[in-house]
């Protein structure tokens, strides 16, 4: 059953964004997409989101920690000499099947039990 939260997207490639939210919504998930430039409209209540899908061409530095994001991050990163360090963050190299995505927001949308 999908989430009542929507997921967060952000990327710089306005194509890109497009695409994640139709896959997602095709899927029963709501979400809202963020360019580069509004990285901090998406952190300031980050709270609300099941989850950051965000491409590491979006990040505005090749290493950083996302101090403060409440919720999980799946970082999608080209495959060829990549240095993505971003704590904790689920790592999907480019090119990938949307099923790789979905399979992780899936496994963040069932809640876990005690």
């Amino acid at each position: 059953m999908p989430a009542a939260k929507p997921i967060a997207i952000l990327a710089a490639d306005h194509a890109l964004r497009q695409s994640l939210a139709f896959a997602l919504a095709a899927e029963g998930f709501a979400s809202e997409t963020f360019s580069a430039e509004d990285w901090h409209r998406a952190a300031q209540d980050n709270q609300r989101f099941l989850c950051f899908i965000i491409d590491e061409q979006a990040l505005p530095v090749t290493s950083i920690e996302m101090i403060g994001l409440a919720a999980p991050i799946i970082l999608l990163a080209d495959g060829l000499g990549s240095h993505v360090d971003v704590a904790g963050a689920r790592v999907i190299y480019k090119p990938s099947q949307g099923s790789d995505i979905l399979a992780v927001v899936r496994t963040l949308s069932i809640p876990a039990h005690a």
